[in-house]
């Protein structure tokens, strides 16, 4: 079976970028809920409101990207399992198969040698009295053809 390169990342990235979302997460919550009272009384003089929301839209749409990236690599990985399975799937099946085959054949085989011990004995014993009637006839023929003479 080929190795497969899916160009994932080692976990050690998907920690460091778990810390580091946590750390984003904590100062993006944190200015948001600094400027949650004006957001709520329509007051941005210093446009912190609108930062703070353009931060938590970031953070939330690169999560969403992580999560997205996360589910395909996992999808992929189902699919790379998957037509490995049933590749082994069906060469277990043909192994299976062709070991049936062998054992049928071995059993037939096993079968036969009994049968051809038999057929064997069967035509020695045809021969053997074809032999004793044979020599017997011309043994009688002879000893009539003997006794004719005479």
């Amino acid at each position: 079976m080929a190795d497969v390169d899916t160009g994932t990342r080692p976990p050690s990235f998907f920690t460091d970028k778990l810390s580091s979302m946590q750390v984003r997460f904590n100062l993006v919550k944190k200015n948001f809920l600094e400027s949650y009272d004006d957001y709520k009384k329509n007051i941005d003089g210093t446009n912190k409101n609108r930062r703070s929301l353009a931060q938590w839209e970031d953070l939330k749409m690169d999560l969403h990207t992580l999560k997205v990236s996360l589910k395909g690599k996992s999808q992929e990985f189902n699919d790379i399992i998957g037509n490995a399975s049933e590749s082994i799937d069906t060469r277990r099946k043909i192994f299976l198969d062709k070991d049936k085959q062998l054992e049928y054949k071995n059993r037939v085989i096993k079968s036969a040698s009994p049968m051809k011990n038999i057929e064997y004995n069967k035509n020695t014993k045809v021969v053997l009295e074809s032999l004793y009637y044979t020599t017997a006839l011309i043994m009688m023929v002879s000893f009539m053809y003997k006794q004719y003479n005479q």
